[in-house]
């Protein structure tokens, strides 16, 4: 059977294809935007990795393969044309809620980080032998187009589910099998599209505007710097982000910053500027006892804080037992 595709072969086209179907965007299809975001991100990734004259991708450390792959994900995200600004930065900047928590983290950060080069396995693993075992079971090898082939499966995958019959609710498949976003977009039958348009980012990778240095946190990193193509706003970058930068450089150079709001790294960095910390393993002094100090005015009791003694070392209880246990070592 050939499945054949009936629109403009582009990423904005078949997204809209896919989710849309000639109505408006809606909340339900959020997280399989998001998914198909971060595979059409990392596919742009492997065949940039693989062409040869392109030597950035080949070059990528970890962290800045997954800087990559969050940041190209958020432009595809902002240069679909079916969406609203606001509808952009909302899906981009999207937490989780978890009981009476909310997540800190955007959730296309933690699947571009966590499932980025993940889900075209995730895909073939699910839904490759649900699709054979559909198609052999109801005979569904007649069907002419692919959009009939993945609505009679989802169909199918209702009625077994809920165990009713008739038409499924409207978004099922988006709420229920976010994930099938993705087949639907980029397969054909069994395998990946054949004539799927190129592998190409919004925007080119530039291996300069790369960190050397893995940052502390990967997803502030790329939100604190990310903007929108063909302009300069950061729409993700804070007050508290930027005084936390600031502050981060005045401290490399031994400095305060007067009226700035350090974020909880730097606090913490403040707070134990010129301690020690104590390492376990290296203290050698956990059986001495120390003298308290007192502070006080009067110069007779300086005198006697003067004349008290030193810290007192006992020996180690364990020392003592070894050697009553080895009465024929003679001590000198």
């Amino acid at each position: 059977m050939k499945i054949s595709m009936s629109i403009s072969d582009s990423f904005g086209a078949r997204v809209e294809s896919a989710l849309l179907k000639g109505g408006s965007f809606k909340q339900p299809m959020t997280r399989p935007l998001m998914l198909l975001a971060v595979f059409e991100a990392n596919r742009i990734l492997l065949a940039k990795a693989t062409a040869a004259k392109n030597d950035n991708a080949k070059s990528m450390r970890p962290f800045q393969r997954k800087i990559a792959l969050l940041a190209i994900a958020m432009d595809l995200i902002y240069s679909l044309d079916f969406l609203s600004e606001s509808e952009k930065l909302e899906i981009i900047g999207k937490t989780r809620k978890e009981g009476t928590k909310v997540d800190s983290k955007p959730v296309l950060a933690k699947l571009a980080f966590h499932r980025g080069d993940t889900l075209q396995k995730e895909v073939e693993a699910k839904f490759i032998p649900m699709m054979k075992k559909f198609m052999n079971e109801t005979g569904q090898d007649v069907m002419q187009s692919h959009e009939e082939l993945c609505n009679a499966f989802c169909q199918n995958k209702y009625e077994k589910i809920s165990g009713k019959s008739g038409d499924r609710p409207k978004f099922w498949e988006l709420r229920r099998m976010p994930l099938f976003a993705v087949y639907r977009v980029y397969y054909r039958e069994f395998k990946v599209d054949e004539d799927v348009f190129p592998a190409e980012a919004p925007r080119e990778i530039q291996m300069k505007d790369m960190p050397s240095k893995r940052p502390d946190d990967l997803s502030d990193y790329v939100f604190g710097t990310w903007a929108p193509i063909g302009t300069d706003v950061k729409p993700f970058a804070n007050d508290e982000a930027a005084a936390g930068t600031a502050q981060d450089e005045a401290m490399e150079d031994g400095e305060r910053v007067a009226n700035a709001t350090p974020s909880p790294r730097v606090r913490r960095a403040i707070c134990n500027r010129g301690r020690v910390q104590p390492d376990p393993r290296k203290n050698k002094n956990r059986n001495v006892v120390r003298m308290p100090i007192v502070a006080v005015d009067n110069a007779e009791s300086n005198e006697k804080i003067a004349s008290a003694p030193a810290a007192v070392a006992t020996p180690k209880p364990r020392a003592n037992k070894v050697l009553k246990m080895m009465p024929h070592v003679g001590v000198a």
